[in-house]
């Protein structure tokens, strides 16, 4: 009898532990995918989008969408993740690395997208930028206007490659247009100040024109806050405590730096 009980009593703890690894296990996974189901708010239409071929022509930079989920009641919005290959988190090493560092303001903005024979298209917004000072690089660029090209914006589902990816998608479906984002920023729009870490792509993806592209996408942008009077880069939607220190530091500098050149 008194076996059958202690048997009893290792049943009843085993059993216990088993619940509390199980409930553990499950909290952790949810934890993970989290982040990914919080891109979409509503989960009545959507469709999983697996690419991992998504690149652009910046030699820091390479962007790939994996397992992106497209909502049709979500304005279509898609968040492509970056490898980014540099040191973006000092003024120093973005100056080093930067062909020509400018203050200026975003005239126009237009959606161009860039068609690949070999891939689906890659969606850019295409700057007109007014260079108001040259904080590095060729001083004679002051006051010209010129074209910076920044990954992001909008794109059709076909030109997105999704015609490919789903059989069941009708014409219209196809010339829907989906807005991409990097890290879940917003691209540049008409009137902000930028204070620009660029480099000259000298056209390596055959657009037929001249541009000029951020040094490291978004970690080369650093747009004017009106709440904060300084000039601060986008905040990807998930970041550590660690990492906002960083960029607050960041910020601080690139702001002094454009008061000492107005000065």
């Amino acid at each position: 009898m008194f076996k059958k009980k202690n048997l009893f009593k290792i049943f009843v703890i085993f059993s216990i532990c088993l619940i509390i690894f199980y409930f553990y296990q499950n909290q952790k996974s949810n934890k993970v995918v989290e982040p990914i189901q919080g891109l979409v708010k509503n989960n009545d239409i959507k469709k999983e989008f697996d690419n991992n071929n998504t690149t652009i022509s910046s030699k820091d930079t390479k962007l790939q969408s994996n397992n992106i989920s497209i909502n049709k009641n979500d304005n279509n919005k898609v968040i492509s993740s970056a490898l980014l290959f540099g040191d973006f988190d000092s003024t120093d090493a973005l100056m080093k690395d930067s062909n020509l560092v400018v203050k200026g303001t975003v005239i126009a903005t237009e959606p161009y997208v860039h068609l690949d024979e070999e891939s689906h298209g890659t969606p850019y917004t295409k700057l007109t930028f007014k260079i108001r000072n040259v904080l590095s690089g060729d001083k004679k660029m002051k006051g010209k206007t010129i074209t910076i090209l920044e990954y992001g914006g909008e794109i059709t589902k076909k030109d997105f490659g999704l015609d490919e990816k789903f059989n069941d998608l009708t014409d219209t479906e196809l010339q829907e247009k989906l807005e991409i984002s990097l890290e879940g920023i917003s691209n540049s729009k008409a009137g902000q100040s930028i204070v620009a870490f660029l480099t000259d792509d000298k056209d390596t993806m055959g657009a037929g024109f001249k541009f000029y592209s951020f040094r490291g996408e978004y970690k080369g942008r650093f747009t004017y806050d009106q709440r904060t009077k300084k000039y601060k880069r986008g905040e990807p939607y998930q970041v550590t405590n660690k990492e906002r220190e960083i960029e607050l530091e960041i910020n601080n500098d690139v702001s002094d730096l454009s008061v000492d050149l107005e000065g």
